[in-house]
């Protein structure tokens, strides 16, 4: 597993820390610390602390923490250090050990979150980002206070040095997040009279006319798409006389591709449908770049197909 840069700073839960900070690694490389572990593992300070409280490996006293006979038996030894005092420290061996076991599979990334989800993996980040998680930082991601607070761990590759999270698998149940994915499923939802009158509202707060209009703007505001709802087509020749007013508008328009886009939506009425069809001979005629999307949308639908269409026009998604 990726390790993070040792020269950045270490949150330490005070409860769970010495009366001073401890070395996070022996420099034999063998032998190492709780910070150590839980930086092995990719879990918090207090999670590798309570995990050894429970085992009864260490135990808390008025001076600090205590190696038990049963820590010592399992390899635990206690170091002096001039610069942290004492410390405890483990063999790298008992990250194999049983206890640890369960930690190690329940920390999940966020394209193994995504394969649970049936989302792309940059979709899943966008969304802990939208949840307050994390942020983006140059080419990856980095922890905000509320994702630490909720078990987030930040790691680097070492070759590169970009950052990126793994989280406890009950980050699912967060109700901020459970909330986002909610409303992006909503547009899954087979359509009804009641959903149809319903004021619909999209990730960023724009409103939504229906599923398939919500769907399309969550996904441009989680892909950092730029999108303008309803724009005319231009006037390359004159109109046709027998459109009414707003005919002329397309429903989405994606300024950075030039691109125009359609929906097939369910709730297109039969006047909605004519003027859809008459756009469509209109912009095949003067050469108007203009794709259809056949509703239901789906964000998952919609990553498969609009990057590869943007990409054909020059447009490369950051």
């Amino acid at each position: 597993m990726p390790q993070r840069n040792a020269s950045l700073p270490f949150f330490i839960d005070p409860f769970f820390s010495m009366s001073a900070s401890e070395p996070t690694s022996h420099k034999s490389g063998q032998l190492l610390s709780r910070s150590a572990l839980a930086e092995k593992l990719g879990v918090p300070l207090k999670k590798v602390t309570g995990l050894l409280l429970d085992a009864g490996w260490i135990r808390q006293t008025d001076e600090g923490w205590e190696l038990t006979k049963k820590g010592e038996f399992e390899g635990g030894q206690r170091k002096q250090s001039q610069k942290f005092g004492e410390y405890i420290v483990f063999p790298v061996s008992v990250l194999e050990h049983r206890i640890f076991a369960s930690q190690i599979s329940s920390m999940v990334s966020a394209t193994e979150l995504g394969k649970q989800l049936d989302l792309p993996a940059r979709i899943i980040n966008s969304v802990l980002m939208h949840a307050q998680l994390q942020v983006h930082h140059h080419k990856g991601w980095r922890l905000t206070e509320f994702g630490k607070k909720q078990g987030g761990h930040n790691h680097e590759n070492p070759k590169t040095g970009v950052p990126w999270n793994t989280w406890p698998v009950s980050i699912l149940k967060l109700p901020a997040l459970q909330a986002i994915l909610d409303s992006l499923k909503s547009s899954e939802i087979k359509f009804s009279e009641k959903v149809r009158k319903e004021n619909l509202m999209a990730l960023n707060g724009m409103s939504a006319l229906h599923q398939d209009d919500q769907a399309l703007i969550n996904w441009c505001y989680l892909m950092g798409v730029t999108i303008s709802r309803n724009v005319c087509l231009p006037e390359i020749k004159p109109f046709p006389t027998v459109w009414g007013e707003g005919d002329c508008y397309c429903d989405y328009w994606i300024p950075k591709a030039g691109l125009f886009i359609d929906v097939w939506s369910e709730t297109l009425t039969p006047h909605a449908i004519s003027a859809q069809l008459s756009r469509e001979a209109y912009c095949n005629e003067n050469n108007i770049d203009r794709i259809e999307l056949k509703g239901p949308l789906t964000v998952k639908q919609l990553t498969d197909v609009l990057p590869k269409a943007f990409l054909q026009r020059s447009y490369v998604l950051d």
